[in-house]
């Protein structure tokens, strides 16, 4: 019944939202690799170092801060978000997209099925199945995000469109005009709605004030 990890508190020698786990050992493989791996956990980074995957690190116990994204731009413009495959996964990284928005830079994401991390992942179907799987499995955020809002979808019921519709419309008000006109046409496609439409039901969003527990 115990957590995985207890946290320790912030202090003037320890600033979370500074460090990354790893990151001087995932310094060289990052830059020649050419990406790096940002995990939720310290046994994820341990995982995937098991599966070959050597530039990896992991925020302290905190949210994705814009001094991490400062850190992970120095190794590599290619960073690749893997938190865990649970909601609480799934809401640090529509988090984290919006810091790498604030910076006008787009990371890739990987969401490991069965809502497994990749601890879980390795230890279920072993470290070539994980690095495999890694590899092969990312997408841009922006897509990952809109996947896992569209993974809800019924089409026939307005209640579902227009959650759906609210899920999109809450990261797309953090990102600049090309990909919001990228997945408004999306969303146009996708419920077979005029895209003049959706245009305007996005433009009543963005007036409306944001409810505090908003999360994709």
């Amino acid at each position: 019944k115990s957590p995985k990890y207890i946290n320790s508190n912030e202090n003037l020698i320890f600033h979370k939202s500074e460090l990354l786990y790893n990151y001087s050992n995932a310094n060289e493989y990052a830059r020649r690799d050419n990406h790096v791996f940002i995990f939720e956990g310290f046994m994820d980074v341990i995982a995937a170092y098991k599966a070959g995957i050597k530039s990896s690190v992991a925020t302290m116990g905190t949210a994705l801060t814009k001094q991490h994204l400062k850190a992970l731009n120095a190794l590599t413009s290619k960073v690749i978000l893997c938190f865990d495959g649970d909601q609480a996964g799934i809401n640090a990284t529509s988090k984290a997209a919006a810091v790498f928005s604030s910076e006008n830079k787009i990371p890739y994401a990987v969401q490991l099925p069965e809502g497994l991390d990749p601890d879980e992942y390795l230890k279920k179907y072993g470290k070539d199945e994980l690095k495999k799987y890694l590899l092969e499995n990312q997408i841009n955020v922006y897509e990952y995000i809109y996947n896992i809002a569209k993974s809800d979808l019924i089409l026939d019921d307005v209640v579902s469109v227009q959650r759906f519709k609210e899920k999109v419309f809450s990261f797309l008000k953090t990102t600049n005009n090309t990909i919001r006109e990228f997945y408004l046409n999306k969303i146009s496609n996708d419920l077979g709605i005029d895209s003049t439409i959706v245009l305007s039901d996005f433009g009543i969003s963005m007036t409306q004030k944001e409810r505090p527990n908003d999360v994709i």
